[in-house]
């Protein structure tokens, strides 16, 4: 039982330690941090911290984070968009796997049902903080108001498989009915699983892949994980934890009392927010939607739930929060502590502002670092910047990574500037969290592929190059890569979006996939259009980029050590 308040170390999973990123860094060096890092607020209590320009909330948390390794922090998001968001930056800042993700369900009272990957990575979340394995959760306030049977022990959410220990097979079969698995022929992705013989496939949330459990009698002989793509067998292992697909299923227990998220979190856990918007902000509104919906059902004899079974009341919601420590970023020189802390100008894709930034900033002695999207954009972008001589401003270091925004930090010296590449090129940032296919290599260069090679597309599976071929949109001639998918279905890439691909590499050389992935399913309705929407997007710093790589492309420098 977890003990409130209590913030436990999961077995095997002890903190990790950070490296700062750049950004992070830049902003643990000021005095307003280390103010704030001494003022932090306790249980019922709030604190508004003022100057937080563009990321710099984000990149003050990474360093609490740093700094408090043993407390869980919750950013609290006003919708799914800034949810998302903030992730990304928290992906830059932090890794991958410091933070997690609470994310809002469906619309029940409009009859609206959550996607089972919307419910899988809510369980992941919990089993998360249950365990003490992230420093970090992002939530919308809705996700915070909803309500659902959620665990408050470990042993009430997982369910253990271990190599030697009896079990009978129809009994794990029952055991993942039970917790809302779908039965396949093959498993393909998280929360299916397939019977053949004395072998069960199944692929549970919060793994990092799917596993293989064989039988002998009614005892678990092996586990072996297995590489999703060619559904060979990878490497054994002796146990494996099997989360549900969803809250409430119909496991032992599941018919719990629901409750929200924050009955889950311990007292000591921080609300951080960056705006002035009141925490509980639209929940009266959103109970009083609800309460309609219940009641015009109830009116015309159709099926309803009442509104007290699906969120937090607003006042019992106000109760809660007001648990909990509250940070506030505010971009205002309002509050105490203040940094000393303003937004980058805009550079409109002019190259002729941007080096002249630089080069003020670099009479003044003051640091650079430009956050590119990937190392083929911070090759070309460092040629943009470099002198005749091909060396760049004093000062000025390109990294790989992606924040939602800039900001320059002036109450430290030397004072440091943050500028991402989307922001200076006028373009929408481009968020790529999600899981990754395994069995995959990263692709730098076209001349790594073939026609026929079988390749794995981020987003849409396993495909086969078939060539490039030019692509007019809005008669600007594209190059793109073609990929062909089962059933001759074919998907067009913009060379630009050649960090979404990936050569396939088997297990073995001459290895070849199971099959090719099909276009065709919910998530391909509107592939077409999505293409076709990203080359337009990118037309226009195409152009642009396009004409840099007349200088031979040099490796972006590294990052200033810190200090």
């Amino acid at each position: 039982m977890a003990i409130p308040g209590e913030r436990r170390e999961g077995p095997g999973h002890p903190p990790r330690a950070l490296e700062l990123h750049p950004a992070a860094s830049a902003v643990a060096r000021t005095a307003a941090y280390l103010a704030l890092r001494r003022s932090l607020p306790g249980p019922g209590d709030s604190l508004t911290v003022g100057g937080a320009a563009g990321s710099l909330p984000l990149a003050a948390l990474a360093a609490l984070v740093a700094d408090l390794p043993n407390r869980l922090w919750v950013v609290v998001a006003a919708s799914p968009a800034e949810a998302g968001r903030h992730l990304a930056d928290l992906d830059t800042l932090l890794g991958p796997e410091a933070a997690v993700h609470f994310p809002q369900q469906g619309d029940a009272a409009a009859g609206e049902d959550a996607h089972a990957e919307v419910e899988g990575e809510r369980v992941e979340a919990v089993e998360s903080i249950l365990s003490a394995r992230v420093r970090v959760m992002v939530a919308t306030r809705r996700a915070l108001q909803e309500l659902a049977p959620i665990p408050d022990d470990l042993a009430d959410l997982r369910f253990t498989v271990v190599t030697g220990r009896e079990l009978r097979r129809d009994a794990l079969i029952s055991a993942l009915e039970e917790r809302g698995f779908e039965r396949s022929p093959m498993v393909e992705e998280a929360g299916h699983y397939a019977v053949r013989g004395g072998l069960i496939d199944l692929f549970s949330f919060g793994a990092a892949g799917p596993a293989r459990v064989e039988f002998r009698g009614d005892e678990v002989e092996s586990i072996r994980l297995f590489d999703i793509l060619d559904q060979r067998s990878t490497e054994p292992v002796k146990r494996i934890d099997i989360l549900p697909v969803r809250f409430g299923g119909r496991a032992e227990g599941a018919q719990r009392t629901p409750c929200s998220i924050l009955d889950r979190l311990p007292l000591d856990a921080a609300l951080v927010r960056a705006g002035t918007e009141p925490w509980d902000a639209g929940s009266r509104r959103l109970w009083r939607r609800t309460e309609t919906r219940y009641r015009e059902a109830l009116r015309d004899h159709n099926p309803a739930t009442p509104p007290a079974t699906l969120f937090l009341a607003p006042d019992a919601l106000a109760e809660r929060l007001a648990r909990f420590p509250h940070l506030t970023f505010v971009e205002e020189h309002v509050g105490s502590p203040v940094f000393q802390a303003r937004r980058p100008p805009a550079f409109e894709r002019r190259m002729s502002r941007l080096r002249s930034f630089l080069a003020g900033a670099a009479a003044r002695g003051a640091e650079t670092c430009i956050l590119c999207d990937n190392d083929g954009q911070a090759r070309r972008l460092d040629d943009l910047v470099a002198d005749r001589r091909g060396q760049p401003p004093p000062g000025c270091h390109l990294v790989v990574g992606s924040l939602a925004s800039g900001f320059c930090v002036e109450d430290r010296q030397p004072s440091v500037n943050i500028l991402t590449d989307h922001e200076i090129f006028r373009r929408d940032r481009k968020l790529r969290r999600g899981r990754r296919f395994r069995g995959a290599a990263a692709l730098e260069s076209l001349a790594q592929l073939s026609p026929g090679d079988h390749v794995v597309h981020m987003e849409h599976g396993i495909g086969r190059f078939r060539g490039l071929e030019r692509v007019v949109i809005g008669g600007e001639s594209i190059e793109a890569l073609v990929v062909e998918y089962d059933g001759g279905e074919v998907l067009r890439v913009p060379v630009y979006r050649l960090d979404q691909v990936e050569r396939w590499v088997g297990a073995h050389p001459g290895d070849q996939p199971a099959r090719l992935h099909r276009i065709g399913g919910k998530r391909w309705k509107t592939l077409r259009r999505k293409t076709e929407s990203a080359i337009r997007q990118m037309t226009a710093e195409l152009l642009e980029l396009y004409a840099t790589r007349r200088s031979p492309p040099r490796a972006p420098r590294p990052p200033p050590p810190p200090g």
